[in-house]
């Protein structure tokens, strides 16, 4: 039953992740719409590279969590420290920016043993 836990709950995250990923692929796309209001910065290259990097390490994360990988934990905790340290530093953090990680988090933290 545990075992049944880990893998439907690190993939359904998985999931929500790509989604996540896909969200920020399309916001790429808008960067030069009229309608563009910055995520990370003011300069759109470096909101482009930004949003380039956490939409690649989404994808690498989602993948390593269908596959059960520690990594994959590892890698999300980083990536979340980034993108947090970043938010706070450009006076752009939110308290709901972090309910999201906190969720993954946890999960995660009570499967890692079950983690390859």
């Amino acid at each position: 039953m545990k075992n049944k836990f880990t893998l439907i709950s690190t993939r359904i995250i998985a999931v929500i992740i790509v989604i996540f990923g896909l969200f920020q692929f399309l916001y790429i796309g808008n960067i030069d719409s009229p309608n563009y209001s910055p995520i990370f910065h003011e300069n759109k290259t470096v909101e482009l590279v930004l949003l380039l990097l956490f939409t690649c390490s989404s994808f690498v994360i989602a993948f390593g969590l269908w596959k059960l990988k520690k990594w994959a934990f590892i890698l999300y905790i980083l990536t979340t420290l980034i993108f947090q340290s970043y938010m706070v530093v450009n006076q752009r953090w939110e308290f709901n920016l972090i309910i999201w990680p906190i969720i993954v988090m946890t999960i995660l933290t009570i499967n890692y043993k079950k983690l390859q």
